[in-house]
């Protein structure tokens, strides 16, 4: 099992790039980034699945009915 910690860690060994903000949607974590500046970038969050790690393109306007049920988690500043 996937936890957001380890899920925020795979996101940004595929990635790269500074999380901005971190969803619960029941199966998955999904993350999304941001710059430098706290912008937010222009492109599609992930999907970590927490069952097995498996790492999708979450894009939000298919998504729409699932992301208003999750539940935004507090990132800790370590993982940012």
């Amino acid at each position: 099992m996937i936890d957001v910690y380890k899920a925020i860690e795979l996101y940004k060994l595929h990635t790269h790039e500074i999380v901005g903000a971190v969803f619960d949607i029941g199966h998955s974590f999904v993350i999304s980034s941001i710059d430098e500046t706290g912008e937010d970038l222009d492109t599609s969050p992930l999907a970590i699945n927490k069952a097995n790690g498996e790492i999708t393109v979450y894009f939000p306007p298919d998504h729409w009915e699932e992301l208003d049920k999750a539940i935004e988690i507090e990132i800790p500043k370590a993982y940012r």
